[in-house]
This record gives structure tokens, C-alpha cells and sequence, in this order.
């Protein structure tokens, strides 16, 4: 059983088709694309992308309009255009939330017209979340009956953890509403992995489906190639370890390793998710995962139910095709 990985690179936001292929080039499964906010937004490839693709290959990415962030082009991670200003403006005056409301649900109804089958939220404000919340309960049902999981970004920290397991609750606990935690590094302190492995077990019960590693949070090893601190690894095996067959591993940014260009491969970050796989080909992650009843599992669900490929087999049931059995 592989780790289905994702890669989120800034060189092609807007093209999914040519990200696709750089990306499956160096083994990614699948990528990400900022979804347009508006019908003035004209992309190329909606057609030259075949549709199948879409649905399996592509997942969307929410980010703020033009007019609410900086044009200046940057790859550091806390200004990257997450569309954290489209979720302040759901709190600002009733002109800036009528027109964010209408940026979002735009958004999300393209998606849903590509048939995108999961879709990446901005983060929860840790406090005056609540129109935020009401956004996502009224769109939450929506997208489940357009078979779109939300996937919500939130830091590794508790605050955020709270804030996301509120917010859930007012959704009413939706099942395709979940979160993708943004993995950051540790130090090697057995101190320091206290905090970090209980709220490893909270994030189990709240809905985790994918984890996201930016290529600023990996170290650089002797050879120049990127690595994680012990403690980092650590607690990546312990979630892999739990969830590791249903849970989606991103990668986001740019190298800056400073390697050849071979070694970086069309992508620009190859690297990074050998480094990934070589993590979950470990013997204890392995001896959890790649169990022969793991193995019948997945045989028996690949079996009974035709889902979208590779994102599809945790996506909710009314995606699923069932196979009648005589």
C-alpha cells in the first residue's frame, strides 16, 4: 500500500494540466489549483485537461481576490495567499461579507461543476469564527450532495484544534467536512512532543484527512537533501500509523535546496516525497499498515464499490458506485 501524496507548487496555481504532469512525473498522485473566485477568470485548462482527470487528480485550493492581498510575489508561508483575507472580510462591514460570501460559494460551485472532488478552506480564525461557521454549515451539505469533501487548513496547535472542533459542532458534524493539518517542525526534546502527541489524539477523532508539509519545514541533511528533526518524524509515524491508509500527505512551496536540477525533477520537489515514502516504507509503519488484514480491507472495499481514484476511497458514500454481487 502506497502513501497518496499531493504536491501544491506555486509555478503553476492556475494550471492544473501542467502542474499534473510535472507532478506525476516525480510520483505525486495528485495536485492542487487555486479555483477561480469569479466568471471573468478565464483558464485554459478546463479543456485541455481531460475530465477524468478532474475528478481524481485535482483538488481546489480557496485563496483571497486580488484586491485583498498583495500582488507582490512571495514563497514565504505566512504570506502565501491562503485566503485568510476572505475569511476577516466575512467579519467586516455587510458590503465586504456580501461580496466575500459570493467569492466562496463561487468557488465552490466551480469546483463542483469539474467535478473537483475535495477542496481546501482557509484556516478558522481562533476567535469571532461564527460567520465563518455559518458559511460552512450552509455549504457543508451542499458539497456533500455534489460529493466535495472541505478540507479546512489547521495549524499544529491547539487553539486552532478548539476552534476547528466548534466549528464542526456547529456544522452539526458533518461527515465531508474535515481538516488538513499543517505539519511544522519539532525539536528533538522528549519536553517538546507532549503537547504535539495529545493533540495528535484529538485531531484523530476530528476529522483529519490530510496533512501538509511545507518544503520551508524540512531540515537540510549533509548530502543537501531535505529530512525531518527525529521528533518530527516521531510524531508523522504516529499519524501515519492511525490513519495512514485513509489520509492524504501534501507538499507545498518551492525547493530551495540549491540542488541540481536532475535531482529536483520536473517537479522541483522529488525530494521531498522520496523522503516521504521512505517514512512510511519503515518497518513500524509498515508492520501496522501492510497487515495481510489490511490488505483484504482494501481488496474487499476496491471490490464492492467503483470510487474515484486515488482521493476517491474515503470520499462520502454517494460517491461510490455499488457493484451488485449475485
Amino acid at each position: 500500500m502506497v502513501l497518496i501524496t499531493g504536491l501544491n507548487n506555486l509555478s503553476h496555481p492556475n494550471d492544473a494540466k501542467g502542474a499534473l504532469h510535472n507532478a506525476r512525473s516525480d510520483g505525486y498522485d495528485f495536485v492542487t489549483t487555486n479555483l477561480p473566485y469569479c466568471s471573468s477568470l478565464c483558464r485554459g485548462d478546463i479543456t485541455s485537461l481531460e475530465s477524468r482527470y478532474w475528478g481524481t487528480s485535482v483538488v481546489g485550493v480557496v485563496t483571497s481576490p486580488e484586491s485583498l492581498v498583495s500582488m507582490v510575489q512571495t514563497t514565504d508561508i505566512e504570506k502565501e495567499n491562503k485566503g485568510e483575507e476572505l475569511i476577516d472580510a466575512l467579519n467586516g462591514t455587510p458590503y465586504d461579507q456580501k461580496q466575500a460570501e459570493v467569492a466562496l460559494s463561487y468557488m465552490l460551485d466551480w469546483a463542483a461543476h469539474m467535478n473537483i472532488p475535495a477542496v481546501i478552506l482557509p484556516r478558522i480564525p481562533n476567535t469571532n469564527y461564527i460567520n465563518y461557521g455559518r458559511f460552512l454549515a450552509s455549504q457543508a451539505l451542499k458539497s456533500s450532495a455534489n460529493g466535495i469533501q472541505l478540507w479546512v487548513r489547521m495549524p499544529f496547535e491547539k487553539e486552532s484544534v478548539d476552534a476547528f472542533r466548534v466549528v464542526h459542532k456547529m456544522c452539526d458534524g458533518a461527515a465531508n467536512l474535515g481538516c488538513i493539518l499543517e505539519f511544522k517542525s519539532f525539536r528533538n526534546s522528549s519536553d517538546s512532543l507532549v503537547e504535539p502527541m495529545s493533540l495528535i489524539h484529538e485531531l484523530i477523532g476530528s476529522n483529519l484527512r490530510a496533512m501538509s508539509f511545507h518544503t520551508s519545514n524540512f531540515l537540510v541533511n549533509k548530502k543537501g537533501f531535505p529530512t525531518l528533526s527525529k521528533a518530527s518524524q516521531f510524531l508523522f509515524i504516529e499519524v501515519l500509523k492511525r490513519i495512514g491508509r485513509t489520509c492524504r500527505v501534501l507538499v507545498e512551496g518551492v525547493s530551495d535546496l540549491g540542488l541540481h536540477d536532475d535531482a529536483l525533477g520536473m517537479s522541483g520537489c522529488l525530494p521531498h516525497i522520496q523522503y516521504l515514502k521512505f517514512i512510511r516504507s519503515k518497518e513500524d509503519v509498515a508492520s501496522v499498515l501492510d497487515t495481510e488484514e489490511g490488505k483484504m480491507e482494501m481488496g474487499y472495499l476496491d471490490h464492492l464499490q467503483s470510487a474515484l481514484q486515488p482521493l476517491g476511497d474515503n470520499l462520502e458514500f454517494s460517491t461510490y458506485e455499488v457493484v451488485s454481487i449475485s
